[in-house]
């Protein structure tokens, strides 16, 4: 549910000791703490959900106005009013969790409502930062082609990525040493691209715990070489 936000009225009026220009502020007169902690707080507020703002103001502006309404949009500003717009289109006011950037909105606002509603409280409640949540996204759409109803979990993850490591290694152990080198090349390509396709999905979506732990070295790997 979103809250109102309350900004100190006098905070942002143009009595305050400064200046704003297009690329900066300038101090023009003395501020208390107090005073200065205002301010921040006035654009931390606007930092935060001045995305939202955008987007609800731009599509009342479209179904106020019609074709007008894009005039006040110029070419610079085109791509983040498009991205303010298509983020409030596709969740309602209603379901944006307030504790959740307006980045991670984004990441989510291309699935289904119910599958946006679950990772966004997922986010809220794991403090997930917005690459891990383009992560779980990337997750979900690969289910989704696979039929699968429910999101990978990092364990599920976990299991399919050594299992493709194991397979790996047991294919490692059916070399034939003594062939020749281009022989030997060409049969241990075919092993790794296979080891490789299976691993490229799940490799990459373990915990980067899990993958250090997991995931060989190259002095491993030149280790398991015979001489």
């Amino acid at each position: 549910m979103a809250r109102a936000i309350a900004f100190n009225a006098e905070a942002a009026t143009p009595s305050t000791p400064y200046e704003i220009t297009d690329t900066g502020l300038v101090v023009t007169a003395h501020m208390t703490f107090e005073q200065w902690a205002a301010q921040v707080q006035v654009y931390l507020g606007l930092t935060r959900n001045s995305m939202w703002w955008l987007g609800d103001l731009l599509i009342h502006g479209e179904h106020a106005f019609g074709e007008a309404a894009a005039q006040v949009i110029n070419s610079y500003s085109a791509e983040t009013a498009a991205a303010a717009i298509k983020v409030a289109e596709r969740i309602d006011i209603s379901r944006r969790l307030p504790d959740v950037s307006w980045s991670i909105h984004q990441a989510v606002a291309f699935l289904p409502p119910d599958d946006q509603d679950q990772l966004l409280a997922r986010a809220a409640r794991e403090h997930l930062k917005v690459r891990q949540v383009r992560e779980l996204v990337r997750e979900y759409k690969f289910a989704k082609k696979l039929g699968m109803d429910a999101l990978p979990t990092a364990d599920a993850a976990a299991r399919r990525a050594v299992d493709a490591l194991d397979a790996a290694v047991r294919g490692l152990d059916s070399v034939d040493w003594s062939l020749t080198t281009p022989e030997l090349r060409k049969q241990l390509m075919v092993i790794l691209n296979d080891a490789h396709h299976q691993l490229g999905y799940s490799i990459k979506r373990l915990p980067h715990r899990i993958r250090a732990e997991r995931s060989p070295s190259s002095e491993d790997l030149s280790e398991s070489n015979p001489t």
